[in-house]
């Protein structure tokens, strides 16, 4: 069974448009996140198999709103917010 979380990191990593391998650079960079992860582990966190770390959505966050989406928009489509 998909989980409300691995359902909406899915969401926000299909709203950037990148390879999972890319994501895995992008996320741990924008979630200052020592070293990236591998494409797999996207994967695993996209599907729920695994959860992703606070820092993993932290990033995911910081990368859709430096695409230009608002903080309200992303609440709507993902249903979480950080205070910026």
């Amino acid at each position: 069974m998909w989980r409300e979380s691995a359902f909406a990191f899915d969401n926000g990593c299909r709203l950037l448009g990148e390879s999972n391998e890319r994501l895995g650079e992008l996320l741990a960079f924008c979630g200052d996140h020592a070293d990236a992860v591998t494409g797999e582990t996207i994967r695993l966190w996209r599907l729920g198999r695994r959860d992703a770390p606070f820092w993993a959505y932290r990033g995911l966050w910081v990368s859709l709103r430096a695409n230009g989406h608002t903080a309200g928009e992303l609440f709507g489509l993902l249903g979480f917010s950080f205070r910026e």
